[in-house]
């Protein structure tokens, strides 16, 4: 500042030394006051999450970058000069309209103050320019500035002169500089509890805990950021130069151009937080009165009492006793004390979880705007948790999950519940009354903006196979949907998959004709062994999110509104696109190896054959793998040291060519059996296929036996596509046909893998032409089938162990059922002895064709 000061010219010559350039809102990084200090030893727990770090990098790259925050705080400053500086961001200097002299040292301060006094008396109006054109070339040397979208104090001084405006400059700022500058709007979460809808004493005394007043903001600096740690997160960042040549913008003075980039960063703020926090928590007896008040529900029960002649009191009794025990009641405490248990768990349990980072930004964009509905694989109960859990971590607001009535007991039902958790019987077809209630319950969480999280396969899957969907919960949500007129509503497909289940002996014992042990305090008492154990590593990937409003335009130009099969196509394109997701570990690939051969052990050197066959299969078909490929040539290693660590492999000195023999005990091969099949779809064209070319010489032929096949095993396995049969024989006939020299060893090992479930149909139709009586109860035709498995393997009519199984027995009932050769009738299976011609000729069919890789 070139003028000298009229007034107060001693002390701008001797204290200030002729300079005028100190400004009480610039923090120079190097600044290290008794309060800077302070504050600096406290934001030990605070955080910029690695992802939200890596995306603000990114951001420096397109522009320079100003921050904006909902509200005015110098701590919230300081806390973000402090983590920006950790973290190697962009150096956070200014902090626009709020004074940042109050972190300053003694001398600077003293400095400052005479600076202000002297501008102020003499020229204050050049000292105010001069610092605004210090601000611009700060940020355009790569310095960052804080401005405040809600600033009551300065609401007239904005209005009256724009010119002090943060965002009024920087669009003058734009309209001069070539370089774009990005707008990134901050939020700072203190705790993750969502905001509730009924305001305690504290809150209105001194704010929310998120939108806190001076008394609380003091104390989620020197409580919470001790224990808790505060959170940044980033919402949507906007261009300012791509915003203003938005067409609604076109023609627009400088101060409405303001106005509407302050709206709309300030919406951009919003979202963010409601993906984080949730919508605003309504109790639990709020949730409960809406959904018994809700005027369809109300009809419906209406016409309940007419239609079964009862009172209406009485059916709304029982309304209201269904909903008490479906509702969640989601507890913040409740949350934040299984997280801490968890985090525990997974130390002690598992060596890491492998997630799908980018799958994060997709699904973060949509929960800003739409409700969401987590569809994840189900294999075990551990997916109940560490979905949650993962969601929780990257800061999103954890799904309500609709979990099995049999989860909720003593105390896991009191937690689940309290974690977000509603629960759902397993059978209640013909009770009208609950249906409607849990429909209704449905369509309010969905009108309230709760992410929800469905188990479309109905339970866990035993055999490590992705199950058939089941629908009716997700027509709940379709008719939800349509009747609340929301915008759209979107599914996310998310894999889970694992190294080893910690179930896997309970499987067993179901997969061997046993019965399903109920859940029970009991029985988690007597599980407490599992917790010894390790279980190597969780994956988890997110699949392609599907818009609700867009699938049902496109199912309306080809089926009826009222069609059932929208709702089917639905379901299959889910858990298609699930299966898409797998993650092929070592694991899986070394399972599938061993169990191609139904030898009880098999030499190392041919395995690794095999295994190099496997996986240049999956290379071509670009299917996922584990990290634990990359960069590893003896990749199948860690996972023959993983088996026979559980003790599910052997390894044998070969005494012949000093080399070494893997063997596989039969009862192991049914461990094994679950790891192979999370990826046997994967090789199910090529597997089937395989077998063929082994036993047909014409592609005609193969191409009729595998669409058989293909019809045969359609309640076993998910197509992603019908008809297009012919294409998959030739890719997989491709492949076989490369090996020159070894293309029948090729061959049996693709085969070898899909032998056991021909196997497992062979058996049913021998049972179903063992039986002389003409009806049976499912239970009975099972236990025959079990029984006259194990008496096939010992007389060596079979070969695999594995085929003896409860799951694969009963699609092959459907299959029968299907083709009219059987029918269920009140319960109990009607046997059409018409059809044992049909059944003796595929009998011999699935004879000879498994006679191709007999004692391989």
């Amino acid at each position: 500042m070139e003028t000298q000061p009229k007034r107060l010219r001693f002390i701008y010559r001797w204290v200030l030394k002729g300079r005028l350039d100190y400004y009480g809102n610039l923090l120079e990084p190097g600044e290290r006051s008794f309060l800077t200090r302070f504050f600096f030893k406290r934001f030990g727990l605070a955080r910029i999450p690695e992802p939200t770090r890596n995306h603000l990098l990114e951001l420096k790259q397109k522009g320079n970058l100003v921050f904006a925050l909902k509200h005015r705080s110098r701590l919230d400053f300081i806390l973000l000069h402090y983590l920006f500086l950790e973290s190697g961001l962009p150096l956070l200097t200014v902090s626009a309209e709020l004074g940042s002299w109050i972190f300053f040292s003694l001398r600077k301060l003293v400095n400052y103050f005479f600076t202000w006094l002297i501008a102020r008396l003499n020229f204050w109006g050049q000292y105010q320019e001069e610092y605004w054109q210090e601000v611009k070339k700060r940020i355009e040397r790569g310095e960052s500035m804080l401005t405040y979208l809600i600033y009551p104090p300065r609401f007239t001084t904005r209005y009256l002169h724009p010119e002090q405006d943060p965002l009024y400059n920087l669009i003058l700022w734009q309209e001069e500089s070539e370089k774009n500058l990005i707008v990134v709007p901050l939020v700072i979460i203190y705790s993750k509890a969502p905001e509730r809808e009924e305001r305690g004493l504290v809150d209105i005394l001194f704010g929310k805990v998120n939108e806190p007043g001076v008394l609380r903001r003091i104390y989620n600096y020197v409580y919470l950021s001790l224990t808790e740690g505060a959170i940044v997160e980033v919402a949507d960042p906007v261009n300012i130069r791509e915003f203003m040549e938005r067409k609604d913008q076109q023609g627009l003075n400088r101060q409405l151009l303001t106005h509407r980039l302050r709206e709309h960063l300030l919406g951009h703020l919003e979202r963010e937080k409601k993906v984080i926090l949730g919508p605003r928590l309504k109790s639990r007896s709020q949730i409960m009165t809406e959904v018994l008040q809700d005027e369809i529900l109300n009809q419906e029960l209406e016409q309940i009492a007419r239609d079964e002649e009862r009172k209406l009191i009485e059916v709304k009794r029982d309304a209201a006793r269904y909903l008490d025990e479906i509702a969640a009641n989601y507890n913040q405490r409740m949350v934040d004390f299984l997280d801490l248990v968890l985090t525990w768990a997974w130390r002690n349990l598992y060596n890491g979880i492998e997630v799908d980072e980018s799958g994060f930004e997709k699904i973060r964009e949509i929960a800003k705007r739409y409700p969401v509905v987590y569809i994840p694989s189900h294999k075990s109960h551990i997916d109940y948790l560490i979905l949650s859990y993962v969601l929780y971590h990257r800061n999103f607001f954890v799904p309500h999950i609709v979990a099995g009535i049999n989860l909720n007991f003593f105390p896991v039902g009191a937690i689940f519940r309290g974690a977000g958790a509603f629960f759902m019987r397993r059978k209640f077809r013909g009770n009208r009354v609950y249906v409607s209630v849990f429909r209704t319950y449905l369509k309010i969480l969905i009108r309230e903006g709760y992410p929800l999280e469905l188990f479309m396969e109905g339970g866990r899957s035993r055999s490590g196979r992705l199950l058939l969907p089941k629908l009716g919960v997700v027509k709940y949500m379709v008719e939800g949907y349509g009747q609340l007129g929301l915008k759209d509503l979107y599914f996310v497909p998310v894999y889970i998959g694992y190294d080893q289940v910690m179930e896997q002996g309970e499987y067993l014992r179901e997969l061997k004709g046993g019965k399903k042990t109920g859940e029970s305090f009991l029985a988690l008492l007597r599980a407490r062994h599992l917790i010894r154990e390790r279980y190597g590593k969780i994956y988890l990937n997110f699949g392609k999110p599907i818009s609700l409003q867009r699938y049902l335009e496109e199912i309306a130009q080809t089926e009826s509104k009222e069609s059932e099969e929208r709702y089917e196509k639905l379901g299959y394109q889910l858990v298609n696109e699930i299966n898409r997701l797998t993650v092929v570990t070592p694991g899986n690939l070394v399972a599938l190896g061993l169990l191609a051969s139904a030898k009880p052990a098999r030499k190392l050197e041919e395995l690794k054959n095999c295994w190099g066959w496997l996986y240049q299969y999956l290379i071509e078909k670009e299917v996922r793998l584990a990290k634990s490929f990359e960069n590893n040539r003896d990749w199948y290693e860690e996972a023959l040291q993983f088996y026979q660590a559980k003790k599910m492999i052997e390894f044998i000195l070969d005494e012949e060519s000093v080399g070494q023999i893997i063997s596989i005990a039969q009862e192991n091969r049914l461990k094994l059996e679950f790891y192979k099949n999370n990826i046997i779809h994967f090789f199910l064209p090529s597997s089937l296929t395989a077998l063929l070319w082994l036993n047909f010489k014409s592609s005609k032929e193969i191409i009729v036996n595998y669409k058989a096949l293909k019809q045969m095993l359609k309640f076993d396995f998910l197509w992603p596509e019908i008809g297009n049969e012919e294409m998959e024989v030739k890719t997989a006939l491709k492949f076989l046909e490369r090996e020159k020299e070894a293309k029948a060893e090729l061959a049996k090992n693709f085969a070898g893998p899909c032998a056991n479930f021909l196997e497992s149909y062979l058996i049913v139709l021998r049972t179903w032409l063992a039986f002389s009586e003409k009806e049976t109860s499912e239970q009975e035709f099972l236990a025959r089938a079990l029984r006259m498995g194990e008496q096939y393997l010992k007389l060596g009519e079979i070969e695999r162990v594995e085929s003896i199984s409860r799951i694969n027995f009963q699609g092959a009932l459907r299959w029968l059922e299907d083709e009219n050769w059987l029918s269920q009738q009140a319960g109990r299976l009607i046997i059409n002895s018409e059809a044992k011609p049909q059944i003796t000729e595929k009998l011999n069919w699935l004879s000879s064709l498994l006679s191709g890789i007999t004692r391989f």
